[in-house]
C-alpha cells in the first residue's frame, strides 16, 4: 500500500533524479532510496531530505538505513553487542521497507521538461 501523497511533485522528481545523480551507479539509487525511506515515514519533508542529499549524501544514508546504531559513533567499541543488535534491527527493517516498496508497484520517471 502506497502512503498517500509520498509521490513527490513534478519539479521535486527531478531534483530527486538530479540528487541520486551525484552519486553513479548503484550509490544514486541508494541514495534516491534512502530519501524514498525517510520521506514514507514524512513526507513533508521530502525537500529537506533531497537537499541533505546534494549536500551530503552519506548522512542522509545514515538517518535512513543505520538509524539506531549511527546516533553513538563509540557504541560499537563501547558495547559490540549492542551494537551488533542494532545492525541486525536495521537491516531487518530495511529489509521489511524495501518489500513493502517494491510490492507497492510505484513507478518513477524524471520530467525531461
Amino acid at each position: 500500500m502506497v502512503t498517500p501523497g509520498i509521490l513527490p511533485s513534478r519539479d521535486t522528481r527531478t531534483s530527486m533524479y538530479i540528487a541520486g545523480g551525484t552519486s553513479p551507479g548503484m550509490a544514486g539509487l541508494r541514495v534516491q532510496l534512502g530519501v524514498l525511506r525517510l520521506a514514507w515515514a514524512r513526507p513533508e519533508m521530502l525537500d529537506e531530505y533531497i537537499e541533505l542529499a546534494c549536500k551530503d549524501y552519506r548522512d542522509l544514508l545514515c538517518a535512513a538505513e543505520y538509524p539506531l546504531s549511527a546516533r553513538d559513533y563509540r557504541l560499537k567499541e563501547r558495547d559490540p553487542e549492542k551494537y551488533k543488535k542494532f545492525q541486525e534491527e536495521e537491516s531487518a527493517r530495511y529489509d521489511a521497507w524495501l518489500e513493502q516498496v517494491l510490492s507497492a508497484d510505484i513507478s518513477f520517471t524524471p520530467d525531461k521538461t
